[in-house]
């Protein structure tokens, strides 16, 4: 059973064979009432969440297993609350190296030839064939 529960934004959660993947983990504080009544008024760019979490993101990502930026917009991601050695996999060299610099110790790419996730019993793959 795959059970997909939206957080705020883009942040949500999938979880899929014991597994449970945070996507765009946007976790950072709300911007106050008074911030985002002022940015809406000028029309700028707000750059904080509007919405709060409905639990505090320490409770969000307790159980979570891996966490997968999609991009790195600022209202898609933010290393904020992440563990340096929470598990990252990212789509490309640019966005691991990007992650790696930001102090993260535990990131993997799509590209890597194998994936193993908790609880997978994945035989690396040699052919490829996944990818097509």
């Amino acid at each position: 059973m795959i059970v997909f529960e939206q957080i705020r934004n883009a942040t949500v959660t999938l979880h899929y064979s014991g597994v449970t993947f945070m996507i765009d983990p946007w976790l950072m504080d709300a911007c106050e009432p008074s911030e985002r009544n002022e940015a809406l008024t000028a029309h700028i760019f707000i750059p904080k969440p509007v919405c709060p979490l409905p639990d505090k993101a320490e409770k969000l990502i307790e159980d979570t297993d891996v966490f997968l930026p999609t991009h790195f917009h600022p209202d898609h991601f933010s290393s904020d609350y992440l563990p340096a050695d929470a598990r990252i996999v990212c789509g490309n060299e640019t966005a691991a190296a990007r992650l790696k610099d930001a102090g993260f110790v535990n990131v993997q790419r799509f590209e890597d030839e194998t994936m193993q996730f908790p609880g997978d019993d994945c035989i690396p793959c040699e052919c490829n064939a996944w990818r097509q």
